[in-house]
C-alpha cells in the first residue's frame, strides 16, 4: 500500500483523471515514528481516508469497483485468502474466483542462476553495504 504523500504526489502529475487500484484489505504502511504527523500521513491508506471498505467496494460506494478475479496467487494458495480474508461466503459463492494460471506449466529455468554475495563492502571505499 502506498503512503498517502506518495499517492498525492503521483496523482498531482495527472492531466485529467486518475484511477487508483488497490485492496482495502491490504495493511496500511508500517510507521515506526510515534508522532501524530507520521500517523496522519504515513499510517493511513487511501481506502481508509476515502471510507472504502470491502463492503463499500462491493456496493460501488465512492466510485469504487470490486474486482472479482484473482490472478496473482496460485489457486491452491489463494483459496485461503478468498475464504478467510475476503469472506467468500459473505459476497457470494462465485464473487471472488481464480483467473487463468499458466504458472502451473512453467518448468524451472536451468540456464538461470541465483547469485550470492558477501557483505564485505564496496570496491570504492571498502565500507560495509547495508
Amino acid at each position: 500500500m502506498a503512503p498517502l504523500p506518495l499517492v498525492y504526489i503521483a496523482t498531482s502529475l495527472a492531466d485529467s483523471s486518475v484511477t487508483l487500484i488497490g485492496d482495502p484489505k491490504q495493511l496500511a504502511p508500517i510507521v515506526t515514528a510515534d508522532t501524530p504527523i507520521a500517523k496522519k500521513w504515513l499510517g493511513r491508506d487511501l481506502f481508509g481516508v476515502r471510507g472504502i471498505s470491502l463492503d463499500a467496494a462491493v456496493e460501488g460506494i465512492n466510485h469504487s469497483v470490486m474486482l472479482d478475479i484473482q490472478s496473482r496467487m496460485h489457486p491452491q494458495i489463494s483459496v485461503i485468502a478468498i475464504k478467510h480474508v475476503y469472506g467468500k461466503d459473505q459476497y457470494g459463492k462465485d464473487r471472488l474466483k481464480n483467473g487463468n494460471h499458466k504458472s502451473e506449466k512453467i518448468e524451472p529455468l536451468p540456464e538461470s542462476s541465483v547469485e550470492f554475495s558477501r557483505k564485505q563492502g564496496c570496491r570504492c571505499c571498502n565500507s560495509p553495504i547495508s
